[in-house]
């Protein structure tokens, strides 16, 4: 992972830079889905950008299904990836990881 990571987790959240605090918030990602796979669904290409996008699918430990997307955008300069920011759809994800009494509670 490149210096100048940076990820958006959620859009309430801060975002995360540096590899240590975005390695700490994929951890932590786990914790929440630990079945948490990333399906490929396109690829975008240039000679100074790659644009990937996932979705992203599991089950939370509170048996809440995940269903979200999430695009990665990756600088490259003279071949090596100098910059990747990921954006994740924060409304989903926050919806997907909300405890089942807390939907519920919104619901009504």
């Amino acid at each position: 992972m490149p210096t100048g990571s940076t990820s958006w987790p959620t859009p309430s959240a801060a975002p995360v830079r540096g590899r240590a605090a975005v390695r700490e918030a994929v951890a932590g990602m786990f914790a929440l889905v630990p079945d948490l796979a990333f399906e490929f669904v396109s690829l975008r290409t240039g000679e100074e950008f790659w644009v990937v996008q996932w979705k992203l699918t599991g089950t939370t430990v509170t048996a809440a299904a995940v269903d979200v997307d999430l695009a990665d955008f990756v600088v490259v300069d003279g071949g090596a990836v100098k910059k990747k920011h990921s954006y994740v759809d924060g409304v989903a994800m926050q919806a997907a990881l909300a405890s089942p009494e807390a939907a519920g509670a919104e619901a009504h």
